[in-house]
């Protein structure tokens, strides 16, 4: 390639401002993540102790006890926002964090593949568009490649180092680059493999680096080794069957791949891509890194009808993201889920036809770009400023309000809903969304099937939260021992009637 070539290929015209603005805009909806208030909740204790949390602050039941918060950066990031314009802001961050994203994708991709790439990047992972620490993780593996490829490898180490304590997700990288600096050596791709591998036994010091020093590994070893636990929980299940075999088509992409295209550049493909069929959590890292790959490799494949094949890689990545309502048969289709189903189709589309548009385009940067990316961006940021503004910032029905003065003493909540008691009331919870598999899980899953009543009596509960639909729910209907003392739009609150010698006499 020459060096105008690169150039082009480098400078971000008009047309690819539009494509990237299209991101932030597809991300403004209402906040709806679990995980997000126990989040908020942790930032808060840490900017008033200037500590990290080390033992269980929340749950009355103290079941993270040694607790490892190795997102705590993450949570603090969270915490200035809303401090700053509370849960509207949060919008604008999410949006912000995407449209880095998109930014950092044209970086990897080039002019020529950046449109497919983004369109089949929303179409697959909308889905999981949530403000929730891991996003850094995907931001911090498009960096790692833009480095690799590049051949900045003094620049990986700090790049660790930050995200060693945004998130856990960093083991991720190290596997993609231990596996890169491998493919180099075999290969003999490229100069500098002795300082590429000098550099990442400095990233992986530098992951030491944190306030728990080498046990931030330790949560990742024990919920990868703690089956029963993955098997309950729903974003741990295996992708759906039109998944995995896309997954396995982009590995045979890759596979083919391998003599025109230097393996360096397909270890991400292969690991991102095997990754996801795994877990569904993973999806989004097949979405943004293993399928913009895998377009570049249609490039070489087939040079001369290459658009056409990129075109049809997308339509097929677009069909197995509509696929999420039906591919999930352990999960009820709840009006949220729904949405969040019906928002990932609107984004497909809207992703697919600029795409098409930007693809038609001339795609050489002219003098008056300029002033046009700057046009867009302004633009962009003034509609996603009234957008955010102009919307409910929390999911309307999704978490109990009016019923939250009637919970009071030992309590027993809705597992989704335990961050959002700790983050609006300081209420001690049950359980929240920091779990990784404690037996504690394991006593929620059972009294949400049958076994209710003996396990509250165990634990001395005094008042229950919980959904209608909620299977704890239907059992304390029936029960002589408990009354419900309020309803509102999403929660029932049971309460222990007061235990009288009447009750005990023959």
């Amino acid at each position: 390639m020459s060096g105008a070539s690169i150039t082009r290929s480098r400078a971000i015209t008009s047309a690819d401002v539009l494509l990237i603005a299209a991101v932030p805009l597809l991300a403004l909806f209402p906040l709806h993540n679990n995980d997000l208030w126990w989040h908020l909740a942790t930032g808060k204790w840490i900017a008033a102790h200037h500590a990290v949390p080390r033992d269980d602050i929340f749950a009355w039941t103290h079941y993270m006890r040694g607790w490892i918060d190795n997102e705590w950066l993450s949570q603090v990031i969270f915490y200035g926002v809303w401090k700053l314009g509370g849960d509207r802001a949060l919008i604008v961050l999410r949006a912000m964090l995407f449209g880095a994203m998109a930014v950092l994708l044209r970086r990897t991709t080039g002019a020529r593949i950046f449109p497919f790439a983004l369109a089949a990047a929303i179409a697959l992972s909308h889905h999981w568009w949530e403000l929730r620490p891991s996003v850094f993780s995907l931001l911090g593996l498009l960096t790692l490649m833009i480095l690799m490829q590049r051949g900045r490898w003094w620049w990986i180490p700090p790049l660790f180092l930050l995200w060693a304590n945004l998130h856990p997700g960093f083991v991720v990288g190290l596997v993609v680059f231990a596996g890169v600096i491998v493919a180099r050596a075999i290969t003999k791709w490229g100069a500098g493999v002795r300082i590429s591998a000098l550099a990442f036994v400095a990233s992986i010091a530098a992951t030491l680096i944190n306030p728990y020093d080498w046990r931030i590994y330790e949560q990742q070893l024990t919920v990868a080794s703690n089956r029963e636990y993955r098997a309950l929980l729903d974003e741990w299940i295996v992708p759906p069957v039109p998944f995995l075999l896309f997954a396995i088509a982009i590995l045979i992409i890759g596979a083919l791949s391998m003599r025109r295209v230097p393996l360096p550049r397909l270890i991400p493909l292969f690991a991102t891509a095997t990754m996801s069929m795994t877990a569904v959590r993973f999806e989004e890292y097949c979405a943004w890194i293993a399928v913009p790959i895998a377009l570049w490799c249609l490039r070489r494949l087939a040079p001369g009808r290459a658009s056409a094949a990129q075109m049809a890689l997308v339509l097929i990545t677009a069909l197995v993201g509509w696929w999420p309502p039906a591919a999930k048969p352990s999960v009820r289709l709840t009006q949220s889920y729904m949405a969040i189903a019906e928002r990932q189709r609107i984004a497909t589309i809207v992703a697919l036809a600029a795409a098409l548009w930007s693809a038609r385009r001339s795609r050489r940067a002219s003098a008056g770009d300029f002033a046009r990316r700057s046009t867009w961006i302004v633009t962009s940021l003034a509609v996603i400023l009234i957008a955010a503004t102009r919307q409910d910032a929390i999911e309307r029905g999704r978490y109990p309000d009016k019923c939250l003065d009637a919970v009071a003493g030992r309590i027993f909540n809705r597992l989704s809903w335990g961050g959002w008691l700790i983050w609006k009331r300081g209420i001690p919870v049950f359980i929240d969304g920091r779990y990784a598999g404690q037996r504690i899980f394991f006593d929620y899953v059972a009294a949400q099937v049958r076994y209710a009543r003996p396990l509250l009596a165990r634990w001395g509960i005094d008042t229950v939260i919980v959904a209608a639909d909620d299977g704890t729910a239907a059992q304390l209907w029936t029960a002589s021992e408990w009354s419900l003392v309020c309803r509102d739009e999403a929660s029932l609150v049971f309460r222990r009637k007061a235990v009288t010698q009447r009750e005990f006499s023959p």
